[in-house]
């Protein structure tokens, strides 16, 4: 009979707390099992080693959606990775960009000039670049059916509001009725907001991506006729 390790033996080998686990156990990533019906939690071997997976991808910075979907449903491990490399890489371009306006408070600040009088607007035109950027890159990985990497995209709020069945869900049921894909059309940039028009046989479709700290926070597909775009 297999051996079974308890809660408190657990934590100590994986350096974590209860809590964690028994959380972990509530959003279905690991199972537990009881003596006689109660007592402390139980954990067979695999489900130690589930743990250790867990546990390193949540050190990666996954969140428990993606781990869930590593972990538990199997999805494509690189794809999950990709993503979420794509989503740091804008969170750190966006980081450096305060840095740097932050630097150039100092300087002024130390020159005893007025902070105040710096376009602090100028960090936020040149972000355009990155939200252009983004919208391109998830609207080709739209065209070709890779859900999970426009997903690497998302803020972790539109990651919880918009999971990845339903993502692929909007596309295939908007586009259904469009026909064959013909072109791109233009694309409108206002503020944090990137609208592309994608031109279809029969309607054309407009992707509208917003963005806050260049990451995509807001997603909305719409139909117009081939005249507007």
């Amino acid at each position: 009979m297999e051996k079974l390790t308890g809660i408190i033996q657990a934590c100590k080998r994986y350096k974590t707390t209860s809590r964690t686990l028994r959380y972990y156990e509530e959003r279905g990533l690991i199972k537990s099992v009881r003596q006689n019906g109660g007592g402390l939690r139980l954990y067979e071997r695999a489900e130690l080693e589930k743990l250790e997976k867990i546990l390193f991808l949540r050190a990666l910075g996954l969140s428990l959606e993606d781990v869930k979907a590593v972990v538990g449903a199997g999805e494509n491990t690189n794809a999950v990775l990709k993503a979420k490399s794509a989503q740091l890489c804008a969170e750190l371009e966006r980081l450096k960009k305060k840095l740097r306006l932050i630097e150039e408070a100092l300087s002024v600040a130390q020159a005893d000039g007025d902070i105040y009088s710096i376009n602090a607007e100028a960090p936020f035109e040149h972000c355009k670049s990155s939200f252009i950027e983004t919208a391109d890159a998830c609207t080709a990985l739209f065209l070709r059916g890779r859900f999970e990497e426009i997903r690497g995209y998302f803020s972790d709020d539109l990651k919880v509001y918009l999971p990845l069945e339903a993502l692929e869900k909007a596309w295939l049921e908007t586009v259904g009725v469009c026909g064959g894909f013909l072109k791109l059309g233009k694309k409108e940039i206002e503020d944090n907001t990137v609208t592309q028009y994608l031109f279809f046989e029969k309607i054309g479709v407009t992707i509208r991506y917003v963005f806050n700290n260049l990451q995509l926070t807001g997603l909305w597909l719409n139909y117009f006729s081939k005249d507007e775009g």
